[in-house]
């Protein structure tokens, strides 16, 4: 930003999500903006199908440009002519929990959270998890990335688990360190995928954006929400190894919702 503090503007125009530039008239007498735009310290990207434009003191990005830059996921819905901009991760500074579970096994404590238990269809969930470090000796230990995620499953049994890293990251942790995890929205997303079978059809990709509103948002429904941390500790791996059973250890708590 210079000194005259330009303004930013979101262009909520469906010709801007479909890719279509607008063109200066008479009456708007748009110019190109040549300056960068950063959403939360990411660059919006920028493209010819898709430029930033500015009148007077005021710069319009093309809504479609946060999806681009990996920001989250924007779509219209043509039946409410409604506009939505769903980042993939949210996080309120101030949350107190109505409901939670932990569990504990010698090394952690795993706790998840939930501000509400009842939330509104196309409602952010409010969830959280923590993983406090117990053990009073360092310990050293091998796991996926991240080392807590998150998995659901439906009223019909249906599960579904975030997709993790598969080489495993070596951490040393020491007592009382806490790792902190929020629900991620892709987890919604890989959710309405496998629900409705978007992603067995050979053109679902497709057929899940222009029919998918809110792709980070689950639909309504009763849910069981996890949070779990698997690992191996270090100097129990070749103990493990000499016995042919390297074994992972699981660490899962689990709360249910719904979505109304």
């Amino acid at each position: 930003m210079n000194q005259k503090g330009y303004r930013i503007a979101l262009l909520a125009f469906v010709l801007l999500l479909t890719g279509t530039t607008v063109n200066a008239s008479n009456a708007w007498q748009l110019k190109l903006y040549s300056g960068k735009v950063f959403w939360m310290g990411k660059e919006l990207e920028q493209n010819p199908s898709m430029p930033f434009l500015q009148k007077e003191e005021v710069t319009y990005i093309p809504v479609r440009s946060l999806e681009k830059s990996g920001i989250g996921f924007t779509r219209y819905d043509a039946k409410t002519k409604n506009i939505y901009i769903d980042p993939y991760d949210t996080f309120k500074s101030t949350s107190v929990s109505k409901a939670y579970a932990q569990k504990e096994d010698d090394f952690f404590k795993l706790r998840i959270n939930s501000s509400k238990t009842s939330y509104k269809e196309g409602e952010n969930l409010d969830i959280w998890s923590s993983l406090d470090v117990k053990s009073t000796a360092s310990i050293t230990i091998k796991h996926g990335n991240p080392l807590v995620s998150y998995f659901l499953i439906d009223e019909d049994g249906l599960f579904v688990s975030e997709t993790r890293a598969a080489s495993l990251h070596t951490s040393t942790l020491h007592f009382d360190d806490q790792m902190i995890s929020v629900w991620r929205g892709m987890l919604a997303h890989h959710y309405i995928g496998d629900k409705y079978g978007y992603f067995d059809k050979p053109n679902g990709e497709q057929l899940f954006h222009q029919e998918v509103a809110r792709p980070l948002r689950l639909p309504a429904g009763d849910y069981t929400i996890g949070a779990f941390a698997e690992y191996s500790v270090s100097n129990e791996i070749q103990k493990h190894i000499e016995n042919n059973e390297v074994k992972r250890k699981r660490l899962e708590a689990t709360i249910k919702i719904k979505i109304e």
